[in-house]
């Protein structure tokens, strides 16, 4: 039995790793796809009510590809113990600015459906 604290956990790992699945689709998204679906259809079944949990979880991967591209775009260049390592850096701020819109679209979400348990509609 799927409890609401756990359909809201399952929610938020699934919008996790389907967040993961779609930034790393070249490499190794393609293996993440049927865990994703896995995840979706478990939660679905468990409580559909905690979607915008998946929201929230997805905006973990985006926040941190954000703040590993802090310092881009362009080249960025790091030394350490006198080796020289360079890469090219996205530009975080799209990352960021879908991260913060996937939790206030689910805080949206999660307000209008404490407004209408509020106001007595199940």
């Amino acid at each position: 039995m799927v409890t609401r604290w756990s359909g809201g956990l399952l929610w938020l790992l699934t919008g996790g790793a389907g967040t993961l699945a779609l930034l790393s689709l070249p490499s190794i998204g393609l293996l993440l796809v049927p865990l994703v679906g896995l995840g979706a259809v478990l939660a679905v079944r468990g409580d559909a009510r905690s979607f915008p949990w998946a929201l929230v979880g997805a905006a973990g991967p985006l926040l941190w590809v954000a703040w590993r591209h802090r310092q881009g775009p362009g080249e960025h260049c790091r030394r350490a113990d006198g080796v020289t390592g360079c890469g090219e850096l996205l530009d975080p701020w799209p990352f960021l600015v879908a991260a913060l819109a996937a939790v206030a679209v689910a805080a949206t979400l999660f307000a209008l459906r404490r407004g209408r348990r509020s106001a007595g509609v199940p």
